[in-house]
């Protein structure tokens, strides 16, 4: 249409025919449609395209003036003016010369060229400055993108969605039918693409509050530049489109049709693409942070746990000299698990008149350079450092200093000393530190009072002060360390709260972290509250721009530009069948003929699955959805003793007659077959009894399926498997594990005997030592067989509820510590000590002796698993209505592929198969086993190399007694 501007020399208006155009005699009724026509052919097709060029330079250029004015620059960062002008000064040039060109290009071949160079350069700028690929020009490029371009990005796109008009409707002039309205349908969706970018921009969330105006102002005048393009086209009554519509009807409907509806739930997807995005990203941040912050809180937990095996050392002995707490800081290996710590210390109170004794005693120990300080002013009570490790360079500097001297220190030491608990000082700069390098510092303390002596109330925790356990942190050291290399493109900042402004991030607080730069990204940005010791930390973290992928930028785009491309192609595709009756009759033949040849597959098919479910050695069943059996296979009817006429057509409740496992009607609604077609979801191995056509009962391992198909259901299948044999085979095996134990206990027993005989001096004499050790070996030996059979009895009297269970009135720690003082013979020999923390806890009724078994089991399971010099710890709380009771070790851990086995029957761990520990791998099977015989559950968590906590629950209000008829037989070591 446009290519034909002066064509053969005649003007593209010479050629219009209104149907308002005058005739002969009528001139005078006709006179306002025949001025519109002269007004219209003063204007040309290309004259046309270039005004508007000119007219969107010209509200460009008042949009980008008023809006650079109203203070846009003065919140830009200086470093991006340069590039917002540039590309500003660009998109100008871009406009003036395309109006330009289609003001005085002669050809409508060159005007083609012209208009797709033209195009280009659009694009290429809108990648470079403000796309999504503005990573390409660099960080502040993606800056500017983000939030200073709003208006130069509407510019640019209305002027390619112009230019595009033009290049497509030059097209359109030339070639075959489908390639003129494939281009027009282009130009159209051209039109679209840039009314679209103009409304989201205007109205969407890049815009602010201050430029109200300017929406108002730029939406109108787009709407009316495009709408008036489309008018003037239209108008010249050369579209292609326009011809086919009037010669086609409902087929060009039903095209325009569904190209609107599809254009409008792309529109609507891409919104949602673009939320989803921006939900996606922040919640990834949200969970990132929440990593980042649990590293932190755990580490400081670890290291006051730390603190507080150090106050237990205290506690136990009443005589801990500098090699007794040497060696319990060795034993924690701060390099490896205590990163950033510099040392565990003992500060000691010590009245004004032992400071000489002190300092006299220290000195012998091969610390000639000791002394206390500050001693000035003269005090009462002095709170020196008498033990610091490792005694490096740094920690020298710090051994003696009188931390009760200097103020927020003494803060940290006071609150712990009046509450018992541990206590974190301000940030402060250590003694430690040097001239290079220095960092803020914090210091957590952990009391110790004396032993026997009341420590009740405050008044008398302060009598019964001796001194302090504590460690001095560097902070970025011991942060950095506990973060390692998590997410190093979030910064983070720690400061200490200010309790007259819980609120605020106070500089002087500031504990770790530097201040975000320019190019932080705010959006993504959150303070978090962490209560460590008895002080709360405010941890701020903030995105670098590197945490924002380019994916998460360009996916809503992708989004839109796939939905215009599948819009058009399903319009066109619509198209095309709506107006081809022939083709859809011969498609309908077709068809009708393919369904033909589907009924006669259909046909072969169900033959074959006739075939295929008779040869299914399982019984099979399918069942409509009210239930009805519809089909089966040959051994459903062997299964049941019953013919075909018998079972099908009727209800599956009718001719499966089910029981429970003791002989019982099985509920209806709770039947397999009910809850697969009522829930529809599948259910898996179920145990039900069913009763055959003769009476008799069988056990069967049941799976139900439900038929849906277009989210409709159809029914539901059933694979029925007789395990009759297995239950025989089970309850056989039962019965001999029990006889073979109880058998074996006789000769266990004269064994034993024999054994005791043979290493009684008084009746064989004395043995060689070469005998000795073999009657030893032999006698070890016996022992470990005598626990398997124990536990072997045990194990089968409780898979046969045969166990008694007789709760009484029990002290759980009580039970726990003399559980503990038993097991202490063992793990004193390598040096392994156990620690209890427990809260006050009520009397609870339970069986002592089955509590007994279960704890002695995982304690000796942490001894053997644990290498010599390792900590057991025992903990004891109340969580809601249930006792949470944990034993943890340092030790080998459990391999993470074989966790489902860790309570199995004889399982042992393959990692400790090399290692020279005992055990018949029936202990925690046991432990399982006892625990939920006693209503309770046991879990575990474990690191492979790290150590292992087991954890069972008991209720509160008790444990249900059970009569069984026999006792539990105690076997002390059965892991």
């Amino acid at each position: 249409m446009f290519g034909r501007f002066r064509l053969r020399g005649k003007s593209v208006m010479r050629q219009l025919n209104f149907a308002g155009t005058t005739t002969p005699g009528t001139a005078e009724p006709h006179r306002p449609r025949a001025r519109l026509r002269q007004i219209v052919r003063r204007f040309s097709a290309r004259m046309t395209v270039g005004l508007l060029l000119i007219a969107v330079l010209a509200i460009s250029a008042i949009s980008m003036a008023y809006w650079l004015t109203i203070g846009t620059l003065q919140s830009l960062p200086q470093a991006l003016v340069p590039e917002y002008l540039g590309a500003a000064v660009s998109y100008g040039v871009i406009s003036l010369a395309a109006g330009a060109l289609y003001l005085f290009t002669p050809t409508a071949r060159s005007r083609i060229l012209i208009a797709g160079a033209l195009i280009v350069l659009s694009l290429a700028c809108t990648m470079v400055w403000l796309g999504p690929f503005g990573a390409l020009a660099g960080q502040q490029a993606v800056q500017l993108s983000r939030g200073a371009a709003p208006v130069i990005s509407q510019v640019a796109a209305f002027t390619a969605t112009l230019l595009c008009w033009a290049l497509l409707l030059g097209m359109a002039q030339h070639g075959r039918t489908v390639v003129r309205v494939a281009a027009e349908l282009m130009a159209l969706a051209a039109a679209v693409v840039g009314v679209s970018t103009i409304v989201i921009y205007a109205y969407g969330e890049d815009l602010s509050a201050p430029f109200e105006i300017l929406r108002r102002v730029r939406l109108p005048a787009a709407l009316s530049i495009t709408l008036l393009a489309v008018a003037i086209v239209t108008a010249e009554n050369q579209w292609t489109i326009h011809r086919l519509v009037r010669r086609l009807g409902w087929g060009a409907g039903a095209f325009f049709g569904v190209l609107l509806v599809l254009l409008a739930l792309t529109g609507v997807t891409w919104r949602i693409a673009e939320s989803g995005a921006k939900s996606q990203l922040s919640e990834r941040f949200q969970s990132d942070t929440e990593a980042m912050e649990r590293l932190v809180e755990s580490n400081l937990m670890t290291d006051i746990k730390a603190l507080k095996g150090g106050a237990s050392l205290f506690a136990a002995s009443s005589d801990v000299d500098r090699a007794n707490w040497k060696a319990y800081v060795d034993g924690l290996d701060l390099a490896r698990d205590y990163p950033g710590v510099l040392g565990y210390g003992y500060s000691e109170v010590l009245p004004r008149d032992q400071l000489a004794a002190t300092e006299k005693a220290i000195r012998a120990e091969g610390l000639p350079e000791f002394s206390i300080f500050p001693v000035e002013p003269i005090r009462d009570v002095y709170t020196a450092i008498v033990f610091l490790e490792p005694l490096d360079d740094r920690n020298r500097r710090a051994i003696g200093f009188d931390m009760f001297s200097e103020p927020v220190r003494r803060d940290a030491m006071t609150r712990a000393r009046d509450s018992g608990e541990p206590a974190m000082s301000s940030p402060v700069l250590l003694l430690q530190e040097n001239e290079a390098k220095k960092q803020k510092g914090f210091l957590v303390y952990e009391p110790v009072y004396r032993k026997g002596r009341p420590t009740t109330t405050t008044a008398e925790r302060i009598a019964a002060l001796q001194g302090y356990v504590y460690s001095p942190f560097r902070a970025n050291d011991f942060i950095d360390a506990a973060l390692g290399n998590q997410r190093a493109d979030i910064r983070l900042e720690v400061f200490e709260q200010d309790p007259g402004d819980p609120e605020a991030l106070v500089a002087t607080k500031r504990l770790y972290g530097e201040p975000p730069s320019e190019d932080a990204d705010f959006r993504l940005n959150t303070v978090r509250t962490m209560h460590v010791a008895d002080r709360t930390w405010l941890l701020r973290f903030t995105a670098s721009p590197a945490y924002v992928s380019f994916q998460d930028t360009t996916r809503p785009l992708t989004v839109l530009s796939s939905g215009l491309l599948v819009s058009v192609a399903m319009a066109l595709a619509t198209y095309f069948l709506a107006s081809s009756r022939q083709r859809a009759l011969s498609i309908a033949g077709a068809l009708t003929e393919d369904l033909a040849n589907e009924r006669d597959m259909a046909r072969l098919g169900q033959q074959k699955d006739e075939m295929l479910l008779n040869g299914i050695i399982e019984a099979m069943i399918v069942f409509n959805r009210d239930g009805v059996i519809e089909r089966i296979n040959a051994a459903t009817a062997a299964m049941l003793g019953a013919s075909e006429e018998q079972l099908l057509d009727k209800h599956y409740q009718d001719v499966l007659i089910a029981f429970d496992k003791d002989g019982n009607p099985y509920p209806p609604e709770q039947r397999p077959i009910a809850l697969a077609l009522r829930n529809r979801k599948r259910i898996a191995n179920a145990v039900i009894h069913y009763q055959r056509s003769d009476g008799s009962t069988f056990p069967a391992l049941l799976s139900v399926a439900p038929l849906i198909h277009n989210n409709e259901l159809f029914g539901a299948i059933g694979i029925f498997r007789d395990i009759s044999e297995e239950h025989r085979l089970d309850k056989a095996k039962d019965e001999f594990l029990s006889v073979a134990s109880h058998q074996l206990r006789t000769p266990i027993t004269a064994q034993s005997w024999l054994l005791d005989i043979l290493t009684d001096p008084d009746t064989v004499g004395e043995l060689t030592p070469q005998q000795l050790d073999v009657a030893t070996k032999l006698i070890q030996s016996n022992e470990r067989l005598a626990a398997l059979v124990t536990a072997l009895l045990n194990v089968s009297r409780i898979e046969s509820g045969r166990l008694t269970v007789a709760p009484v009135p029990t002290d759980l720690v009580e039970l726990t510590r003399s559980i503990l003082d038993e097991a202490a013979v063992e793990l004193k020999p390598r040096g392994q000590r156990t620690t209890v923390e427990a809260a006050e806890l009520p009397t609870i009724d339970l069986d002592p002796v089955l509590v007994r078994q279960v704890i002695l089991n995982l304690v000796t399971n942490a001894s053997k698993y644990s290498p010599d010099h390792a900590s057991i710890d025992v903990s004891i709380e109340v969580r809601g209505d249930d006792i949470v009771y944990r034993v943890t070790d340092h030790g080998y851990g459990i391999p993470w592929s074989q966790r489902d086995q860790v309570f199995s029957k004889f399982y042992r761990g393959s990692n400790i198969l090399d290692k020279q520990t005992d055990g018949n791998g029936l202990g925690l099977h046991l432990a399982k086993s006892i625990v939920e015989l006693c209503g309770g559950t046991i879990s575990f968590e474990s690191v492979e190399n790290r150590g292992t906590t087991f954890q069972f629950t008991l209720p509160v209000r008790g444990t249900p007694a059970h009569d069984g008829g026999v006792a539990l037989r105690e076997a002390p070591t059965l892991s």
